[in-house]
């Protein structure tokens, strides 16, 4: 027998099937023509003149008076039979599509009849036929839908008799990147992209930040260190002010016991010469 929970998804994939043709007739083309002015919207640079400000607001009305009839026809009707059904629970994440269904769907793989199977088969075609057809971002509907695939996909990839991927049309591929400035940008051009960046990348940033951290202390350290020194010799030559001709004084004697041992180790290695030849 069908659990409540999976005849709540039953039932809003029935009710997504019987509005896919007025979606397709009526709201993906006002969809369409909204991104289109979106990617218009993002070439200009309204800061860098007054008629490229004027084009940019006319297109963001073009744009809001489009989102009307889509978020009341489409966006606020498909959230609100999610939450009757009990299969959302509101949660801006859409997490809670996954936590209400998947003990559902765990139980019903383990007990299931001829019956279940015909009606989850059924089901499973009316969902494809419409994610394909109607493979596009309702407002921003991406997410909820991703999150029903994901769940949906759990469902009835048990119950298929072939190897292939069929969510493989419609469902978010995961992008991977090499930054965290690569990821920005994919998230930018499309919101509903799923990013995996390598932990190494994440780490080596931080290698270098710490590093560069390290570095700047040390530079901190000098300075101070240099800065002691001059206000310590700056004292000295205050309170002792003959101290420079006491230094001079102890330099010329190094300088001459330096020069005294130069000259014994002259006469020594030329007596030893000496030596050799006699």
């Amino acid at each position: 027998m069908i659990p409540k929970e999976i005849q709540a998804l039953f039932d809003f994939i029935d009710y997504l099937d019987s509005n896919k043709k007025e979606y397709i007739e009526n709201y993906i083309p006002l969809i369409t023509e909204q991104k289109l002015l979106d990617e218009k919207r993002q070439k200009l640079k309204p800061i860098d003149n007054y008629k490229k400000r004027q084009q940019y607001n006319n297109i963001q009305t073009e744009i809001s008076e489009k989102s009307t009839p889509i978020k009341n026809g489409i966006w606020n009707p498909i959230l609100n039979k999610l939450k009757e059904l009990k299969i959302w629970a509101g949660d801006d994440t859409f997490a809670s599509i996954w936590n209400n269904n998947i003990s559902a769907i765990s139980k019903l793989k383990e007990n299931f009849t001829k019956e279940d199977i015909v009606l989850i088969l059924q089901h499973k075609q009316k969902y494809l036929s419409f994610r394909e057809e109607t493979n596009i971002d309702f407002l921003c509907l991406g997410f909820a839908f991703s999150a029903l695939d994901e769940v949906l996909k759990e469902l009835f990839d048990f119950f298929k008799d072939t190897e292939e991927n069929e969510f493989e049309n419609f469902e978010t591929k995961t992008i991977k990147v090499n930054s965290v400035k690569e990821a920005i940008k994919i998230l930018k051009e499309n919101q509903n992209s799923k990013i995996a960046i390598p932990i190494e990348t994440i780490f080596a940033k931080q290698e270098t930040i710490q590093t560069n951290s390290k570095n700047i202390k040390n530079r901190k350290k000098w300075i101070y260190i240099s800065i002691i020194i001059v206000i310590v010799g700056v004292v000295i030559l205050v309170e002792c002010p003959n101290i420079i001709d006491w230094l001079w004084k102890i330099i010329l004697g190094i300088t001459s016991l330096g020069g005294l041992w130069g000259a014994i180790n002259l006469i020594l290695n030329l007596y030893s010469k000496f030596k050799k030849q006699t």
